[in-house]
């Protein structure tokens, strides 16, 4: 499963992580749960920083690529147990940034639970449309607040749609 961010995501991240630097330049995607399980039926929330205890899956994805999005494929290893600040495999290196700079890349942490789910919404069957799923992050604006979110929900592959978008 790859990682993308939208523009628009992209944008709002950058300017976030730039203004609170104690954000280690991480995102965090969490699998929504309802009574315990995991929800199918509701996309997984996306906040700034790390992520809780757990054995997330860190993937690198750049803030500037072509085209606007910042897009990764594959995982870059896992949160190291007990990690408290980023640092270790997988973690985005703290950058030195002056005001007003952009964050070249950020560190999305996916939970396993996410990937899980993708996996068994494909099936068997069709796990080579699985691997080939986009975790796309996009914005979402509400009067007075934005807010990252997973769009469209379940991930689907890239070349479905021929240019990589839904």
């Amino acid at each position: 499963m790859r990682v993308e961010l939208t523009p628009e995501a992209a944008a709002f991240a950058a300017r976030e992580l730039a203004r609170r630097p104690e954000l280690n330049h991480t995102l965090t995607v969490e699998a929504f749960l309802v009574s315990g399980c995991c929800s199918p039926n509701l996309p997984p929330e996306v906040h700034l920083g790390l992520p809780p205890q757990g054995d997330f899956q860190a993937v690198t994805v750049p803030l500037a690529a072509a085209g606007g999005a910042g897009r990764a494929g594959g995982d870059g290893g896992g949160r190291p147990d007990g990690a408290g600040g980023g640092s270790g495999p997988g973690a985005a290196a703290p950058a030195a940034l002056e005001e007003g700079a952009t964050v070249p890349a950020v560190e999305v942490y996916v939970d396993p639970l996410v990937a899980d789910f993708v996996r068994d919404w494909y099936g068997e069957e069709d796990r080579d449309r699985a691997e080939q799923a986009v975790l796309r992050i996009d914005l979402v604006r509400y009067p007075g607040r934005e807010e990252l979110t997973v769009r469209p929900w379940p991930p689907e592959p890239a070349a479905a749609t021929g240019d990589g978008r839904p």
